[in-house]
């Protein structure tokens, strides 16, 4: 053997180097012959857009769709079963290549395939699989017991805050949760007596040098009052409309809607949210 043979091998099979009798250059593809024929490559499978992986996965191997960058909700196959919990479950309307019905959860155009449900009969009983897996990730999400961090977004400073209130963007306010949960703004005539409530100030956060150009709030709530209201660490809340209590505050409801990756992971829901964080 030369040592030129060792070296220029490159995983091929050279005749006296690392070859048999049974063995000799070009027996990968006679071999492959026999399991798919013709140049002996694996045929497509028949899901024009789609990679192999993502054609078995969505259980369409061997089926011809007509996909718009492989899209769910685009793709004439699926049907829109529900908005549950921000998300959009989508499901088949026959069933696929295994016999079965899936429900598909999306959160824009991302499947989030660990919350898929599956089911053998109908589209309705996977759809509640889904469900229930989408409900399991709050309930299993760990639960914040200490001091905390609450940090508005900027789509709540700059879109809801004036919208809501008589609170102009940069004057002062005080803001606390409650039981619900809910996001509680004081009202704008106590000023700083709010702090006697239980409120706390909101500071606000800005593009470094650009003066008044907000892009978001924080404020902190004690482990006393936070460890009674069941919430998730690094959870983000999305806020519903406002509503005045009988004391004149504003009120916002809190809907779970996801877990940063996270602590800096940005709040960008598109929507007036909040998140809740461990304060360090």
């Amino acid at each position: 053997m030369k040592i030129n043979q060792i070296i220029t091998e490159d995983g091929k099979i050279v005749p006296g180097v690392n070859t048999t009798v049974d063995v000799k250059p070009g027996e990968t593809e006679r071999q492959a012959k026999k399991f798919f024929g013709g140049n002996g490559k694996p045929k497509p499978l028949g899901v024009p857009g789609a990679t192999p992986n993502q054609a078995f996965n969505l259980g369409m191997v061997n089926e011809t769709v007509q996909l718009d960058e492989f899209n769910i909700k685009t793709n004439k196959n699926f049907q829109k079963a529900a908005d549950y919990q921000h998300y959009e479950i989508y499901v088949n309307r026959t069933r696929d290549s295994r016999g079965k019905f899936t429900a598909y959860v999306m959160r824009g155009d991302k499947i989030i395939q660990n919350l898929s449900g599956q089911d053998d009969n109908s589209r309705a009983a996977a759809v509640e699989m889904a469900k229930e897996k989408i409900n399991a990730v709050e309930q299993k999400a760990e639960k914040i017991s200490s001091n905390a961090s609450i940090n508005l977004n900027v789509n709540f400073i700059r879109d809801e805050l004036e919208a809501a209130t008589k609170i102009d963007i940069g004057d002062s306010f005080y803001a606390k949760l409650e039981a619900g949960p809910k996001l509680v703004i004081a009202n704008e005539d106590w000023g700083d007596d709010a702090r006697e409530l239980g409120f706390q100030k909101v500071s606000y956060k800005s593009i470094r040098g650009s003066e008044g150009t907000f892009t978001g709030g924080v404020f902190s709530m004690p482990a006393s009052i936070i460890n009674k209201l069941d919430l998730v660490r690094h959870g983000r809340y999305v806020l519903g409309n406002a509503s005045r209590d009988d004391d004149g505050n504003y009120t916002f409801s809190m809907s779970f809607h996801s877990v940063a990756a996270a602590s800096n992971d940005p709040l960008k829901l598109g929507t007036p949210a909040l998140g809740v964080n461990p304060r360090r």
